[in-house]
């Protein structure tokens, strides 16, 4: 019997085009499986990374508190210079030198640094009045200050915000929250241009409050209990 000769191992079948597609398709059934939890792991990540950062804010309202004759920094003094601020005020307390311009207080808000939030676009066209602002600080904390100082008003604000021991209930007394449009926030601005917040975490946005903890709310729950958290916030 005659035997024919085993094909080398190069001249063997290939994959045919149909199963090709059907690999192709196999891919991409995983991938839109995948790449979504991917999508959500980031995004939890970046809300972790976010808490972080209000946590270390937290940390240095206190710090400078106890700097400070048991005082919260000014959340905005009405001048428009870069050291009228908290965030300003805050520097030295998240490892920061202080700042000597506009330039140097704003790098220490981009996202990455510690008063910014990993998912704010600094070149959002959307916000053009300062876009690199990731939080803002709640005016009412600034708003009982002596001589009635209201926003705008740089001649009447002092330097030196509100005294820890007028803030009625530390864990509801808002203190900041992520926003946009301008670093501070208070009742004139809810009356003509909404709250200021944004919700960049799947719809929800991450608060601190003047007791040091962080909670997560969504704009429905902000809305519904911002009389709690801001105007019964501070003692008269």
């Amino acid at each position: 019997m005659i035997r024919r000769p085993t094909p080398p191992q190069s001249a063997r079948r290939g994959f045919t085009l149909v199963e090709l597609l059907a690999v192709i398709a196999i891919i991409g059934v995983l991938a839109a499986i995948v790449l979504p939890v991917t999508g959500r792991v980031r995004e939890a990540a970046q809300s972790t990374r976010c808490v972080s950062n209000l946590r270390q804010i937290g940390s240095a309202f206190i710090m400078f508190a106890a700097d400070n004759r048991d005082r919260f920094p000014v959340s905005w003094n009405g001048a428009d210079t870069h050291d009228n601020n908290w965030y300003f005020q805050l520097m030295p307390y998240v490892g920061r030198v202080s700042a000597t311009s506009w330039d140097e207080v704003i790098a220490v808000c981009l996202p990455g640094a510690p008063l910014g939030c990993p998912v704010n676009n600094p070149n959002d066209p959307g916000y053009p009045h300062c876009p690199w602002i990731s939080y803002k600080m709640t005016y009412s904390h600034s708003r009982y200050l002596s001589g009635g100082a209201t926003i705008g008003d740089a001649a009447a604000a002092p330097q030196a915000g509100l005294p820890v021991s007028l803030i009625a209930n530390p864990p509801t007394s808002l203190l900041v929250a992520e926003g946009r449009a301008h670093p501070d926030f208070d009742t004139w601005i809810r009356t003509t241009n909404g709250l200021g917040l944004i919700y960049p975490h799947r719809d929800k946005l991450n608060a601190l409050f003047a007791d040091g903890h962080v909670a997560s709310f969504t704009e429905k729950k902000m809305e519904e209990r911002w009389d709690e958290f801001y105007t019964n916030a501070v003692s008269n």
